[in-house]
This record gives structure tokens, C-alpha cells and sequence, in this order.
């Protein structure tokens, strides 16, 4: 795995355009030895927001494992809100924009996305997990993923014990914080500012909150897994048979 995640290589076409030796270029560090090389980029699945993601990487990889998680779809949707308010600016009601953003529901179409990768791929290069096995079944669920790829299923990671980026062990930002992050005009005026004063205000912007955590209104959740139902349905193609659906379908 490169040390850079989210690479986004097939996703965004500003990187699409740099070409495949850029893509390369990621895993230099690799030797004709191992067994699997891979990355790990959220955008390959986040159709329609980016297309073509599969016919990309059918043109450019050689039989390649794809493996997916997938999380309780409302609790993924409340994660996401998060991430967002936290890292891009979003400010209306978690109920709100879980309503009004397709964004945000089109990343819980698990079945929608996979499926956009079927008229490429096999089925069996897929392996999907759900996000709460590898929380409470970590071990077994790498040895799943070892296996899938071809490597020694019964390597142990070293920190398998640890859940790392936990939502609740996360920052967000003051409203200088936020403020900072509002892109190149801001920052060439605070290029301006002399010296002491810039150093002062990256102190009190880099000042951080805990993050709120309020929840999806029972209304609104049960819209999305109204909503979901037929999507909980056709992913159990791709599920275990004890699949249980997070009781949607």
C-alpha cells in the first residue's frame, strides 16, 4: 500500500490526466516478490458524483480484487454529515441535508455502485464487508481480505486491536479554523499579514472543539431506508447468506 491514501487516481479527472506512470509511480516501493499491491480510494464508488471509474480501471488493470465495506446506511449517512461539516464547510441540520444532498444517500446505493462495475468485472473479484464485522470480528474479517488478495491469511496486524479515526476522537474546527480553510484568496491575504501576527492566528485557528454528535430524527431514517429497500435487496447478491440487511431488507 503507497503512503498515500486515497490516491483517487481512476475518480478524478485531474488525476486521470497525469496518466498511468503517475499512477505508477504510487507503488515504486513494491517488489517483484509481493504477492498484491493496492490503495485505498473512496471516490470509486461515488457514482454518478464520478463516472467511468470502472471503465477506467478496466482498461488500465490486470485482473484486479476489489474489496468493499459497507456500513448501516443511515449510520454511514450521519458519519458522512460529519466528515463534512468538519473538513467542508457543510452548515444546514443533519436532517436537512441527509434530505435535501442526493449526495449523501447515493454513497449508502451499495447495490447501484457495485453494479456499475459488472459490465467490466466478474462478481467473484468482489469481496464486500460489512463495517461492524471488521469492528467486533476484526481478526477473521482480515483474514478474509488476506486470503481474497493472496497473501498469508494468517498474518496478524500489528495493531489489529486498535480503531483508528474514531468519529468521537476527532477535531473539528473553531470558526477560525474554518475560516482558514476557505482557499487560495484567503490564504494570499494572510500571506500579507506580518510574521507575528500570521503565527498567532494559526495558533488560535488550530484550536479545536469537540465534534457534536447529534443524531438522524426517526422520521428521516426511516425516509432512507424506505428509500434503500430494494438497494438493501439486490446487495445481498453480493453479501454471505446470513447476511441480515441492518433489518431494511
Amino acid at each position: 500500500m503507497p503512503s498515500t491514501k486515497e490516491i483517487e487516481f481512476f475518480s478524478r479527472g485531474e488525476n486521470w490526466k497525469r496518466g498511468v506512470d503517475w499512477y505508477a509511480n504510487h507503488f515504486k516501493g513494491a517488489e517483484p516478490t509481493h504477492k498484491a499491491i493496492g490503495e485505498a480510494s473512496t471516490g470509486y464508488t461515488k457514482y454518478p458524483q464520478f463516472k467511468d471509474v470502472p471503465g477506467r480501471m478496466s482498461r488500465t488493470l490486470t485482473d484486479p480484487r476489489f474489496v468493499y465495506l459497507v456500513r448501516e446506511p443511515v449510520e454511514r449517512m450521519r458519519s458522512q454529515w460529519e466528515h463534512v461539516v468538519r473538513n467542508w464547510g457543510e452548515r444546514r441540520p443533519l436532517d436537512d441535508a441527509l434530505l435535501e444532498d442526493p449526495r449523501y444517500l447515493n454513497l449508502s446505493r451499495y447495490a447501484t455502485q457495485l453494479e456499475q462495475y459488472l459490465d467490466y468485472f466478474d462478481r467473484g473479484q468482489f469481496l464486500v464487508l460489512k463495517s461492524e464485522d471488521l469492528k467486533t470480528k476484526r481478526a477473521g474479517t482480515c483474514q478474509r481480505v488476506f486470503r481474497f488478495i493472496g497473501v498469508d491469511a494468517d498474518w496478524q496486524v500489528p495493531p489489529a486491536a486498535d480503531e483508528l479515526m474514531v468519529t468521537l476522537q476527532r477535531r473539528r474546527d473553531l470558526p477560525l479554523g474554518t475560516l482558514r480553510k476557505r482557499g487560495p484568496a484567503w490564504r494570499n491575504i494572510l500571506a500579507r499579514v506580518p510574521h507575528p501576527a500570521r503565527t498567532a492566528y494559526r495558533r488560535i485557528a488550530n484550536r479545536r472543539a469537540p465534534p457534536p454528535r447529534p443524531e438522524v430524527s426517526p422520521q428521516v431514517a426511516e425516509k432512507i431506508r424506505d428509500e434503500l429497500r430494494d438497494e438493501v435487496s439486490r446487495l445481498r447478491l453480493f453479501m454471505d447468506k446470513d447476511f441480515d440487511g441492518w433489518g431494511i431488507a
